[in-house]
């Protein structure tokens, strides 16, 4: 897998690799991550890779998809 850039963002981190002629969306809050695989083939390349992104909507679903997988974890330690 080959580290291609961060992609700048106020509360997330994401970095942006390439892998078996694929992109990967990697997206991380403290202790959680979600990685997304877009074929290279399905996208113009990284410019529009990284527009995508940062998108409103998609970053809405992401942080949601955190505060989900946060309590989640939360319950996971409780009954622990």
């Amino acid at each position: 897998m080959r580290f291609l850039k961060t992609i700048p963002h106020h509360s997330l981190s994401i970095q942006l690799y390439a892998w078996n002629q694929k992109y990967i969306l990697k997206y991380e809050s403290g202790l959680l991550e979600q990685t997304y695989k877009i074929p290279e083939f399905e996208i113009s390349g990284e410019e529009s890779i990284e527009k995508l992104a940062v998108a409103t909507h998609f970053i809405q679903t992401i942080e949601k998809r955190f505060e989900e997988m946060w309590k989640d974890l939360q319950k996971m330690i409780e009954e622990a």
